[in-house]
């Protein structure tokens, strides 16, 4: 038996069935992918096993995080949730949601390259922007609470040690010769509820019939309906 090769295959994310879509999916996908996951395409792309190794750590971090922070109040820890955004239902599942300084507060664990980690500290972590958004709106529905208007992206560095340049150096104003963290905390300003509504209704509204192929040929944004040669399209 294969014990790593198992093991970094299996999946256990949760999609409820009632849903036809989800926050990450809104979040990252192409229309052309979004119009396939309705379709019902199956995936037919498998991801390389070598990046399957950070996934499952962070998986590893999840459960850990999950359990410390089990026993305290107002800390809610992989909610799953469903419910509309305007015509549409829609699942998420935020890592964390939690309540200090009279406001709630949505929290996600990303598992981060060196060079990753260095973007996001240098640039901000904007492309989850929406995903954490829609994760708001669903907990304020769900809770029939405010929405959240702050999201925080706890990242953790899987890569090697790494040093910043001098001229990240000089950015970020730190001392030289630093080294990239191991852990860093960044913020998010989220979208408001009508902006949520606005940005998935415009995505959605797209996909009544097949739209123009419009991923990205960067290989980055492999939306696995596709074979690896072929890259986009099912046929």
């Amino acid at each position: 038996m294969k014990i790593l090769e198992t093991v970094l295959k299996y999946d256990n994310h949760w999609k409820p069935k009632e849903a036809a879509f989800s926050a990450s999916q809104l979040s990252t996908a192409s229309n052309y992918q979004l119009w396939l996951a309705q379709e019902g395409r199956e995936q037919n792309h498998e991801i390389p096993l070598e990046l399957q190794i950070p996934s499952k750590i962070g998986t590893g971090f999840h459960m850990i995080a999950e359990e410390a922070l089990q026993e305290f109040d107002n800390v809610y820890t992989e909610l799953q949730m469903v419910n509309y955004i305007g015509d549409y239902m829609v699942s998420g599942t935020p890592d964390v949601v939690y309540f200090e300084d009279d406001m709630w507060i949505v929290g996600d664990y990303k598992t981060k390259g060196t060079y990753q980690m260095k973007k996001a500290i240098m640039e901000g972590v904007d492309e989850v922007k929406l995903q954490m958004s829609i994760y708001a709106y669903l907990f304020s529905k769900t809770k029939e609470v405010p929405m959240p208007i702050i999201g925080e992206v706890y990242l953790i560095h899987v890569g090697d040690k790494g040093w910043f340049t001098k001229k990240e150096i000089e950015k970020l104003m730190i001392p030289e010769k630093s080294t990239v963290p191991k852990y860093f905390t960044a913020t998010v300003d989220l979208y408001g509820a009508d902006e949520v509504e606005s940005i998935v209704r415009e995505k959605l509204e797209t996909i009544v019939d097949e739209p123009e192929l419009d991923c990205h040929n960067d290989g980055w944004n492999r939306c696995l309906y596709c074979t690896y040669e072929c890259m986009f399209r099912v046929e």
